[in-house]
């Protein structure tokens, strides 16, 4: 793992901990009333307030809860923006749906079956970057309610991995790749490079640089001259101008990152 990452992974971490706490609390809630009903349906007495109220303190803890857990998320892929995607804006309607469970359950259950649909794509970029499949696992269990719980379990467990994993931190280059002429920037997302590396790596991301315009990759680098092809993923909008491009590289024992240079020639 990287070490100036390794912050924001555990907001992430702590965050989908939180998650399953608050959907313990909130279910916990839903039982109550649902056994006060029966309770009515079958005696016809009348529904107990010490019941209510219990539901009602119990939902509220699930929405202080909830909050906090969608801000830890939006807070660690902002930080991680060559991995969220749209992740950060699924955590903002994690954030608005954990409002909502007091009031109207329903809506809040829409709102946290979109946020997490948008919060798989950025676990996804970070389980194919780190090689855990069980972020990915888990990530695809989180958009369902109710077993979002054992997603939100197996979703921390992996980012622990992640934490675990020997730290390695990301340096300036040493001429350990260099670019040969100039690269081109294209209108359709793609980017066209051609460097000589003297290591075997692989290109994990790819920032140009001024823009908001990141990316994930996984692009091998061998020995020799690369003729390197990024999909930036988007159309992009840019002044016709010369950019800089930064990629990071990791090899089998050190990360670091080479700023190259690439002109917008749509």
């Amino acid at each position: 793992m990287i070490v100036n990452e390794a912050t924001e992974f555990s907001k992430l971490r702590n965050a989908f901990l939180l998650l399953t706490v608050t959907e313990i609390v909130y279910f916990s809630s839903i039982i109550i009333e649902i056994t006060e009903l029966l309770q009515v349906l079958s005696s016809g007495s009348i529904v107990s307030l010490n019941g209510l109220i219990t539901s009602l303190l119990l939902q509220i803890l699930a929405l202080i809860l909830g909050i906090i857990s969608g801000i830890f998320l939006y807070s660690g892929f902002r930080n991680l923006s060559a991995y969220k995607g749209r992740a950060d804006t699924g955590s903002l309607l994690v954030i608005v749906g954990s409002v909502f469970i007091p009031i109207i359950g329903f809506i809040s259950i829409i709102l946290f079956i979109i946020g997490f649909a948008l919060i798989k794509e950025g676990l996804d970029r970070i389980a194919n970057a780190y090689g855990e499949e069980l972020i990915k696992h888990g990530a695809i269990l989180n958009v369902f309610p109710i077993i979002s719980i054992i997603g939100f379990i197996i979703t921390a467990v992996g980012l622990n991995r992640i934490m675990n994993k020997p730290l390695t931190t990301t340096t300036v280059s040493s001429n350990q790749v260099k670019e040969i002429g100039l690269g081109i920037i294209r209108s359709n997302g793609y980017i066209y490079l051609t460097l000589d590396s003297k290591i075997y790596g692989t290109i994990t991301s790819a920032k140009i640089e001024g823009t908001p315009y990141s990316v994930m990759l996984s692009i091998p680098l061998t020995v020799g001259i690369n003729n390197v092809i990024i999909n930036m993923g988007t159309p992009l909008f840019l002044s016709p101008t010369q950019y800089k491009v930064t990629l990071v590289i990791t090899t089998g024992y050190s990360t670091f990152t080479e700023t190259l240079q690439a002109i917008y020639n749509p």
